[in-house]
């Protein structure tokens, strides 16, 4: 395939997470705020005639037809009637089934890519209703600006950014789906968030009142599971302003505003047996 355009499918994380409650169709309301990562996914597009869909991944394995990214393709297709098809080719940089919405963020680009290449101009409203259909975090990552995220991920209001500030990611060898991990607190006590201070903390821009106001619902029951999660976030102290885990895990993410604190986060990662990933919040 001819690479064209790049389409850049950011990583996101969580800085913070309250999981409200199980709701009668199985699901769960959260209250989250959402930061996007200059780590990227990118993404390439060309148009055919013959009406056929193609998928050419770098750096991931997997069941094309179960991606994302393919299955967002097929239905923009069907609900505007388009006759022509799509070659795309994925470069993968984002870890998988780390709570990074990686696979979430491939599928919003291709929401928004292809209505621009199949000259669709779908409308933000319609945009929105697919990417419900196909995951919770496609809605936040059709916009990649930080933001306040409730209902099951389809309610967004944008909120103040964060400044410029390193952060290192810390991927165990091990995937957690994010399904499993919302059985597993559906029964279990679980701490819970002030969603609302944190994003009084953010307006104020105070960055020490933000790192000690973020927080993650699902803390405490997966790190009961996975003591290697507990372990390096108590490691991780002694360097990092603050160290929580990114959506239903398993990665864990570190800020700091030295770049010596970065490169030494990383090192202790590494150290643990952890895919370190040094990055920055997007701008």
């Amino acid at each position: 395939m001819i690479l064209g355009t790049e389409y850049k499918a950011y990583a996101k994380i969580n800085l913070g997470l309250d999981i409200l409650y199980r709701r009668e169709d199985g699901l769960h309301e959260v209250d989250m705020i959402m930061a996007s990562l200059a780590l990227h996914d990118s993404l390439f597009f060309k148009a055919n005639t013959s009406g056929e869909i193609t998928l050419e991944m770098v750096g991931f394995f997997g069941n094309i037809e179960d991606n994302l990214i393919y299955r967002a393709a097929i239905k923009m297709q069907q609900k505007f009637d388009i006759s022509a098809g799509v070659e795309i080719k994925l470069i993968k940089r984002i870890p998988v089934a780390a709570g990074l919405a990686g696979g979430s963020s491939d599928c919003a680009v291709t929401l928004n890519a292809l209505s621009i290449i199949w000259g669709i101009a779908a409308s933000t409203a319609e945009k929105k209703a697919l990417a419900v259909e196909l995951g919770a975090d496609v809605t936040y990552c059709l916009f990649h600006k930080m933001a306040r995220v409730t209902g099951i991920g389809e309610k967004i209001r944008f909120i103040s950014t964060l400044p410029k500030i390193y952060v290192v990611l810390f991927k165990p060898k091990y995937g957690i789906s994010t399904a499993e991990a919302y059985q597993k607190v559906s029964n279990k006590k679980i701490n819970h968030i002030d969603i609302d201070m944190l994003e009084k903390k953010l307006a104020s821009g105070s960055y020490d009142e933000i790192c000690a106001a973020v927080g993650n619902s699902f803390e405490q029951p997966t790190f009961a599971e996975y003591p290697d999660l507990a372990y390096l976030k108590q490691v991780l102290k002694a360097d990092a302003d603050v160290s929580i885990l990114s959506g239903s895990g398993p990665t864990i993410f570190a800020l700091t505003k030295s770049i010596d604190k970065r490169d030494k986060l990383a090192l202790i990662g590494e150290e643990n047996g952890f895919l370190a990933i040094k990055t920055e919040t997007k701008r």
